[in-house]
């Protein structure tokens, strides 16, 4: 089973703020790259198996969709993180 919640946690991230911009603005680029870091940060985590900065990384009521339409929550990414099941050796996103 891959692990998937860098790159859901950004896409949710993501969604956020475009959701809070109105039609026709676009992102400021020092709001961008500050979320580009935050994927990267997250993504490392992962990769590290770091669950605490993991679990800074993604808010509290995060939701997750797998591609297959399973859902998940952050409490199950991050017991699952800490499961013998959980190997993440790279990440590109």
């Amino acid at each position: 089973m891959r692990f998937q919640v860098p790159a859901l946690a950004a896409l949710t991230l993501l969604a956020g703020i475009a959701l809070t911009l109105s039609a026709g603005q676009q992102l400021p680029a020092d709001q961008t790259a500050q979320v580009e870091k935050l994927d990267r940060e997250l993504s490392a985590a992962g990769v590290r198996g770091d669950v605490d900065t993991t679990a800074k990384l993604i808010a509290d009521p995060a939701v997750f969709v797998m591609l297959s339409g399973k859902t998940t929550t952050k409490a199950d990414e991050l017991a699952f993180m800490k499961s013998p099941d959980f190997k993440l050796e790279s990440e590109n996103i």
